[in-house]
């Protein structure tokens, strides 16, 4: 597997309307194949607090089209919404999976051929792998892929890659609200981008001696959710005021497992 080809076509991005409030959202996802295939995102990319799904949502998928890549938007109505999207069981996981068996199906019979790699179990950080392969800790590198807002690479639809380190105890339930943190400046767009552990060319065995691999070797650790906001202070003028925010630079990570759970 070619890293860069990878990380080009892992990654998409996600659009949703809201009517009432006349509202326009945009965010990341990337592709995941595990029982069935899914464009993994936010909840919150997809739906209202209250769970009820956005009267238009927006799956880009790339294409070629004369020579050219460029983006399918492949609209998602409420309706079908209902039948595709699963959303975690606790809305206080912001994960959301939308299923794109029947929509790459779709596709194909206007003879649009989706552009697509795909991250499967394989790359699912679990317990039994770790005799074979590197462990994961606070302070080691994290690699975090999507489509901030108007800052992406628009001719190539490639995406931004950013790179950020584990801020929070691994494995660890942070402040008890079932996530991890990281270390990376993220804008708004980003929610929905793949974390992942900085690719390495070489796995180790239990004794410490190196062997080589000829593909990229790296874990999935989660899905990017937003910015912890640390302080809000509102300045008052004479005939308005704004909000003023302190930014963190860190990130909420929703961990793999919440993902994995879905597809069980």
């Amino acid at each position: 597997m070619q890293l860069q080809h990878f990380i080009h076509h892992v990654s998409s991005r996600i659009t949703s309307v809201d009517h009432d409030s006349a509202s326009e959202l945009s965010g990341s996802g990337f592709y995941l194949e595990s029982k069935g295939q899914w464009f993994v995102t936010n909840r919150h990319n997809v739906c209202r607090a209250d769970g009820s799904f956005f009267d238009e949502i927006v799956l880009y998928t790339r294409f070629m089209e004369d020579g050219e890549l460029v983006w399918d938007e492949y609209e998602i109505g409420v309706e079908e919404a209902k039948d595709i999207i699963l959303l975690h069981k606790d809305s206080n996981v912001d994960v959301a999976l939308i299923s794109v068996d029947s929509v790459f199906s779709e596709m194909k019979k206007y003879g649009v051929v989706p552009i697509v790699s795909f991250l499967d179990e394989s790359h699912f950080p679990t317990e039994e792998k770790f005799h074979d392969f590197f462990q994961i800790s606070s302070t080691d590198d994290v690699v975090v892929i999507g489509y901030p807002n108007r800052f992406f690479d628009e001719k190539n639809l490639f995406p931004i890659v950013k790179r950020g380190i584990i801020s929070s105890g691994w494995g660890l339930s942070f402040d008890d609200k079932g996530h991890f943190l990281i270390d990376c400046r993220l804008f708004t767009g980003s929610s929905g981008s793949v974390v992942i552990t900085k690719p390495i060319y070489q796995t180790h065995n239990p004794v410490g001696a190196g062997t080589v691999s000829s593909d990229p070797q790296f874990w999935l650790l989660g899905i990017y959710c937003n910015e912890p906001v640390e302080s809000e202070e509102e300045i008052v003028f004479e005939e308005f005021s704004i909000k003023k925010r302190t930014r963190t630079d860190l990130g909420v990570v929703h961990y793999w497992h919440s993902i994995a759970e879905m597809v069980k």
